[in-house]
């Protein structure tokens, strides 16, 4: 009989760091569980993706600098007076500067679901992945779409403002 008597007796509450509750007796209040502090290829990954935005934020701003040095200078993106090779390198600067963007903004997003991807069970990381994926594939279709659209409307307003070659 001593052996049960000895069982039955509920284990004390943990003591609490701010002290006995008031008006609470016997009430025990579940206490979250520390969050596990990322590891260490997680804030490494995100470094290397900060450097990586940088680095195509700012190519791609660079790019659009230098179209708008060529214009300035008369050397458009339809310019008579480029040859072949030089027309192409402008064709695909006009093309890889909003896509450059887009890479960008791209990899924001990743750095920014790293820890949570990296704080899930392999399922829930590969779901996740799989439907941020596919959002960002046709979204970033769609916004190379318009930024190029909207490069060439203001490229064909500028052009009209020109006077069409006069």
């Amino acid at each position: 009989m001593s052996e049960s008597s000895a069982t039955d007796v509920p284990a004390p509450p943990p003591a609490s760091p701010y002290g006995p509750a008031e008006g609470v007796t016997g009430a025990s209040v579940p206490v979250p569980e520390p969050r596990a502090t990322p590891a260490a290829w997680v804030d490494r990954g995100r470094g290397i993706l900060r450097v990586a935005i940088w680095s195509t934020a700012g190519l791609s701003v660079l790019l659009v600098v230098v179209l708008v040095v060529l214009a300035a200078m008369g050397l458009g993106t339809a310019a008579d007076n480029l040859t072949d090779g030089e027309d192409a390198l402008v064709w695909i600067a006009v093309t890889a500067s909003p896509v450059l963007f887009v890479v960008a903004l791209n990899l924001l997003i990743w750095r920014a679901l790293l820890r949570r991807v990296a704080g899930q069970t392999r399922g829930e990381a590969f779901a996740m992945i799989l439907a941020v994926t596919v959002a960002l594939a046709v979204g970033s279709v769609i916004l190379v779409a318009v930024l190029l659209f909207f490069g060439f409307l203001v490229s064909a307003f500028a052009s009209a403002g020109s006077g069409f070659g006069a």
